[in-house]
């Protein structure tokens, strides 16, 4: 650098010192009382907060599920995503349709967000589950209730927990998380149209 622009950096140095730091007082540390203004007023701006992302819109409601014995109703939506599965009944993609021959699969949260399955594992044999699509209304009882491991995919089964693919009913398959407040198992809950 010219002997010119040393002086003046310096100058220019020694005048931000000045106009940014504080006089120092008596018994003040002058090295910590300018040092944390200097570190403030040249720091770098904070980024921007990212703006979050709308949430994507709920798909469109399916049906209604109703657990006669208590008294609630949940929306049926379609697809697995966990805004579904939070507000309502989520119906697996690939599964029957309810009122058709086969399994129709619906899933939901047992103790989270609005805990739409909270009454599921409740449910007993004989117990009335009702789903509503349209203006046409099916009727299932509960046959069976099991514990089972989360990677068991027979409960996909077009009749449950068999491993072939023979329709032999047409059934609804309720499953949400087990023991409650942990995902390890799950509860499933079947029940066959009247």
């Amino acid at each position: 650098m010219a002997p010119f622009t040393r002086r003046a950096g310096a100058a220019l140095v020694a005048a931000l010192a000045f106009t940014v730091a504080p006089a120092p007082t008596a018994g003040a540390d002058i090295v910590s009382d300018t040092t944390g203004d200097l570190a403030t007023a040249f720091a770098p701006a904070p980024a921007p907060a990212a703006v979050p992302a709308k949430p994507a819109p709920l798909p469109a409601r399916m049906g209604t599920l109703t657990l006669k014995r208590f008294h609630q109703r949940e929306p049926i939506r379609e697809g697995i995503a966990p805004q579904n599965l939070g507000s309502g009944a989520g119906h697996y993609p690939g599964t029957a349709v309810p009122g058709e021959p086969g399994n129709a699969v619906l899933l939901g949260h047992r103790t989270t967000d609005q805990a739409p399955f909270r009454n599921v594992p409740a449910l007993r044999p004989g117990d009335v589950v009702t789903v509503q699509i349209g203006k046409a209304r099916y009727d299932y009882r509960v046959v069976q209730k099991r514990i089972t491991d989360p990677r068991n995919r027979t409960v996909l089964s077009p009749t449950p927990f068999r491993s072939d693919e023979r329709r032999t009913g047409n059934y609804l398959t309720l499953i949400t998380c087990h023991p409650k407040g942990s995902d390890r198992q799950r509860v499933v809950v079947v029940a066959k149209m009247q």
